[in-house]
């Protein structure tokens, strides 16, 4: 729609407001006709579409059904959230034993070369 707009307001050919003598002709032609055919068609696929979308909306559901979901939905994240605490745990614990491995072996280095 905004592209069809755009195009007739590029290159539509100037009009006289008051009959005052337009002052540059325009450079290229433009049948109006043939736009304005397929600015309707345009206009007519926009709102099939629209249309279309619109069908495909789902009916709301009741306030019991809404709050049902609701309860659902919370419960859900309530699971989530407590799977994500676990799993945050055990990457702590992996996190902690990699940093005593690493510092380990940072000392194990240093005793080698006798820095330490």
């Amino acid at each position: 729609f905004f592209g069809t707009v755009g195009e007739l307001q590029r290159d539509a050919q100037p009009v006289s407001v008051n009959g005052e003598e337009i002052v540059q002709k325009p450079s290229t032609s433009y049948n109006a006709q043939e736009r304005a055919d397929g600015f309707a068609k345009e206009l007519l696929q926009v709102t099939n579409n629209i249309k279309a979308l619109a069908e495909r909306i789902p009916d709301p559901a009741s306030e019991q059904e809404q709050l049902a979901r609701i309860k659902q939905l919370q419960q859900q994240s309530a699971q989530l959230s407590q799977q994500l605490q676990e799993q945050k745990a055990v990457a702590e614990v992996k996190l902690k034993q990699a940093h005593d491995m690493y510092a380990a072996l940072a000392e194990h280095a240093l005793k080698q070369t006798g820095r330490s």
